[in-house]
């Protein structure tokens, strides 16, 4: 596959809700619950014409309803920070919370975590890149069909 179609079947996917699983998991497990208690709603009540017509929806109109439920946590988002990020930083605070440090002490984890971060977020521009190391690393990638990052 070339680059170029290789790049679009990745956005597509991304746009399709591929980096999250889980929600998607869920909005098909709603969207199954919801087809099985029409049907038993149906099977009490078979005289409801609201019965007759949630038996008549089809499970691909029950997940076109779920799917967006879902999502609208990350399209209602301000913030603009990545899901996983911001799981990471509640469990820091959770363990810190737990562990019952003092503010100060607090305040330096949280300047050393920041360190580095942004240490590794920002790359040294004036050393020339290792293209071995590189190389081994998208080996290593490759052998645990592991994305890329």
């Amino acid at each position: 596959m070339s680059e170029p179609v290789s790049h679009l079947m990745r956005q597509l996917l991304k746009a399709l809700g591929a980096n999250y699983p889980i929600r998607i998991a869920c909005a098909v497990g709603l969207s199954q619950m919801a087809g099985l208690l029409s049907r038993a709603w149906h099977l009490v009540d078979p005289s409801s014409q609201f019965a007759n017509l949630a038996v008549a929806t089809s499970f691909w109109t029950y997940l076109a309803i779920f799917l967006p439920l879902c999502f609208v946590s990350i399209l209602l988002r301000g913030n603009g920070a990545p899901e996983a990020a911001i799981e990471q930083v509640n469990t820091i605070e959770m363990i810190m919370r737990r562990s019952r440090l003092s503010q100060a002490q607090c305040g330096l984890i949280w300047r050393s975590l920041l360190e580095k971060y942004v240490s590794a977020a920002r790359p040294d521009l004036a050393v020339k890149p290792n293209l071995v190391d590189a190389y081994k690393e998208v080996e290593v990638e490759i052998a645990a069909d592991v994305p890329p990052k």
